[in-house]
């Protein structure tokens, strides 16, 4: 048997094929059973070869499971061109499922990329700016190299990733990252936000880390590069 898998996205469409059952009464009154079974056979073979069925009369026998008789008087209900069979109604099908399957694979990867842009595991809090007081003083009781938190950031975080103990070595491996990857960054709140958050769930799905398991617990710093 054939594998016709892989014929551009055809393991898709290839699942059904549109027969208009009127129609192709209408068309095949005249046909003996042998020669409308064998009209079925080749009308699949032609759907699942995207169109392109090259005349050779010994394969399409043994396709469509006939005599040479009954093959060709299957075949007046195909063109022959270029040593190839053409039928209209079926490729003009295939280019309908074709257009069909696409459109539908465009919506598909477009709403995956909206989802992606817009889901929330686990809401931020609403402020995601440092707090006002924090720009304005250097009573700092976390100072990183990048990182910076007064007393109320630093107590609202440690609640939010309760997960995280002892909090300051997490925040000294994201400080760290963030530094090697820009020193300079202003705006760092909401991605060290990002990056504690990850952190939290991955602990989370471990267990509660002990002050000795922090370095087993701690998510690589390529990881975190892309959290």
């Amino acid at each position: 048997m054939e594998n016709y898998e892989g014929d551009f996205h055809m393991a898709k469409i290839d699942a059904w094929m549109p027969i208009y059952i009127g129609d192709l009464l209408k068309d095949t009154q005249d046909l003996s059973v042998s020669e409308f079974g064998a009209y079925h056979y080749l009308m699949y073979h032609y759907w699942c070869k995207k169109g392109d069925v090259e005349i050779n009369k010994a394969t399409l026998r043994r396709v469509c499971k006939c005599s040479q008789k009954v093959l060709d008087r299957v075949l007046q209900f195909f063109e022959q061109k270029n040593n190839k069979i053409f039928h209209k109604r079926l490729s003009e099908e295939l280019q309908k499922a074709e257009r069909q399957y696409n459109q539908k694979s465009e919506a598909g990867r477009a709403s995956a990329a909206k989802r992606a842009l817009t889901a929330v595991e686990e809401p931020l809090p609403s402020r995601c700016q440092p707090s006002q007081s924090q720009s304005q003083s250097s009573n700092y009781i976390y100072e990183g190299k990048v990182i910076k938190l007064n007393k109320d950031d630093y107590e609202e975080w440690k609640i939010l990733y309760k997960n995280l103990d002892p909090f300051d070595e997490y925040l000294n491996q994201i400080d760290a990252v963030m530094f090697a990857d820009n020193p300079d960054q202003k705006k760092w709140f909401v991605p060290a936000m990002q990056k504690l958050f990850y952190q939290n769930k991955n602990v989370k799905k471990t267990a509660s880390p002990k002050k000795s398991q922090v370095s087993r617990n701690v998510v690589s710093l390529e990881a975190l590069k892309n959290a």
